[in-house]
């Protein structure tokens, strides 16, 4: 029988709400059975796709919806986070090289390097991006 969990939320696009996030998913992966290292690098994922949403997507604008789904299936992880800004143009969501030393812009690096499977698309007035991780053998 595969053991299933889900849990969403909505917030808003102000960074106060990051902390709260991270230990939702944080909370949420531990449970699924995801070791140490694999929960913190999910968190530092879904925290980059969050604060990108907040800066890019809302021009740092608060009060703006993002909404978040977690669901396991099978040591699975899905996260799909939405949110209502103008649409993106995928061309322009790269990471700098890791030789270009300055602070920020490797958001999309690291949410790449720690999930198993990246995905944006526009659907029905939304950005989404989903995100799956396999937990491994602890």
């Amino acid at each position: 029988m595969a053991l299933e969990n889900r849990i969403e939320i909505t917030f808003e696009s102000h960074p106060r709400w990051l902390q709260h996030v991270r230990a939702m998913v944080r909370s949420f992966c531990s449970l699924v059975g995801f070791s140490k290292p694999q929960v913190h690098a999910v968190v530092l994922a879904v925290d980059e796709a969050c604060t990108n949403v907040i800066r890019h997507s809302y021009e740092g604008k608060p009060r703006c919806p993002i909404f978040l789904e977690c669901e396991s299936k099978n040591h699975t992880v899905e996260f799909l986070l939405k949110d209502q800004g103008p649409a993106i143009d995928l061309k322009k969501i790269q990471h700098r090289s890791l030789d270009d030393v300055k602070p920020g812009g490797l958001g999309v690096f690291f949410i790449h390097k720690a999930m198993d499977k990246v995905e944006y698309k526009r659907e029905k007035g939304f950005n989404v991006l989903r995100m799956l991780k396999h937990a491994k053998k602890k």
